[in-house]
């Protein structure tokens, strides 16, 4: 099988543009086969769209393509794991196991072989060179479309680096994704407490709540907040959910210069907003950007 510019069986001895990833990401997909490097490689274009690639190599061969395409346009997404579905099961046959789609948005060729089931489900095949899966799933605002074919006949060749192989993987994979999204939004929340620290002794000395000296330690707060949101942005992508820290912080501002004695505090609110939304529509923008 085939994916953009990459086939299982591909000697890459020569492909320099191959990164192959770190130890802590190797914690969350750990190698099954002595000699084995996981490689990341430029996105491919595969059924029109632009795919993530990590190859899994042993032996300077690729032994299994991982392509994932992601969006925050679930319609898109399960346009795209429909055509994945559709692709495979007319170069493969119908799948052997897993959830398949519902009879409204099948072709008449797939109604006859498939039963009626849930679109956000996994699909499995058997093929003359190994299997292929292709699941869907969803996070937050994110989608995916994940599509796997591994080599039966390279991994017969490869030996085991245990005696026995678990199927953890994806549930580690899993864990790692979610401890990314829970650090980047940690990272968001110090970034916008940050920046309404920031709001709040400017907006207070503009006000003469505060003392003049006010401003020093604003410009500290400030170059706090910049620096935890990229810290942010580089764990996770720029992702709208980025957003939401910082519409609470404005939130709290709004109530606070309700209740409280300081009405400088609307204006923290407004510059937390005019933020969250900065953030959302930058985010936007850049998934857009990033699907044509």
């Amino acid at each position: 099988m085939q994916i953009g510019d990459y086939f299982l069986g591909q000697n890459i001895s020569d492909c320099s543009h191959l990164m192959e990833i770190s130890q802590p990401e190797y914690k969350a997909l750990p190698k099954m086969f002595q000699g084995e490097k996981i490689l990341r490689a430029p996105d491919a274009i595969f059924l029109g769209y632009s795919w993530d690639m990590v190859l899994g190599v042993t032996n300077h061969h690729v032994y299994k393509l991982s392509a994932q395409f992601i969006s925050d346009n679930a319609s898109m997404t399960d346009m795209v794991y429909l055509e994945t579905i559709r692709y495979c099961s007319k170069q493969y046959g119908t799948p052997s196991s897993g959830k398949n789609l519902p009879s409204f948005l099948m072709t008449s060729y797939e109604r006859s072989g498939w039963a009626e089931s849930e679109i956000n489900g996994v699909m499995f095949w058997n093929a003359s060179f190994g299997n292929i899966v292709v699941d869907r799933k969803s996070l937050f605002d994110d989608h995916y479309v994940n599509l796997q074919a591994t080599s039966r006949s390279l991994v017969k060749e490869s030996r085991l680096l245990f005696p026995r192989i678990t199927p953890v993987q994806t549930v580690l994979k899993a864990n790692l994704l979610m401890t990314s999204i829970i650090l980047a939004l940690v990272l968001s929340a110090v970034a916008a407490y940050a920046l309404s620290s920031a709001g709040d002794l400017l907006m207070g000395g503009l006000f003469r709540v505060f003392p003049n000296t006010a401003f020093l330690p604003a410009l500290t707060w400030l170059i706090i907040a910049i620096v935890s949101f990229i810290l942010a942005v580089k764990i996770s992508s720029l992702r709208s959910w980025l957003s939401i820290p910082f519409a609470v912080f404005g939130v709290l501002a709004l109530v606070g210069g309700f209740i409280g004695t300081h009405p400088h505090s609307f204006g923290v609110g407004l510059v937390m907003f005019i933020a969250a939304v900065f953030v959302w529509r930058i985010a936007r923008r850049t998934s857009c950007s990033t699907r044509n």
